[in-house]
């Protein structure tokens, strides 16, 4: 449990598009963010069928299935207060590690984790 001074200082926001959550995770009380988006009835089924197949993530079939790995999770880290997304640096699969001289981009991040998904639903997610 945190303590009671970070319980107060932080917050999760409901953002109304993908760019406003991400200028609001650039806050410094912003714990986390998130969209809700309606889905089509065929993107429904299309993320339905996916998550019945019981997907099986490549090179991790010894770990928990909801344990978080480099492969499932985009980090995304702003340097300074009220960077853009744009501007962040990303880290996650087949990326350089934290404080590479060479660096990925936010977008690369996301798109490594997106890239586990069928086409379709890697399309909207990234909406």
């Amino acid at each position: 449990l945190l303590p009671s001074t970070a319980r107060r200082s932080v917050s999760v926001i409901c953002c109304g598009s993908v760019c406003n959550a991400a200028h609001a995770l650039s806050a410094e009380d912003s714990l986390a963010t998130f969209v809700k988006r309606p889905l089509t009835a065929h993107l429904t089924d299309t993320f339905r069928s996916y998550v019945c197949s019981r997907p099986c993530w490549p090179e991790t079939c010894h770990l928990h299935p909801l344990e978080a790995t480099h492969e499932r999770i985009a980090i995304i880290e702003f340097s300074e207060k009220g960077q853009t997304l744009e501007g962040a640096t990303g880290y996650g699969r087949n990326l350089p590690p934290r404080h590479s001289p060479e660096v990925a981009s936010a977008g690369m991040a996301i798109a490594q984790v997106l890239s586990v998904l069928p086409v379709e639903c890697a399309a909207a997610a990234a909406l």
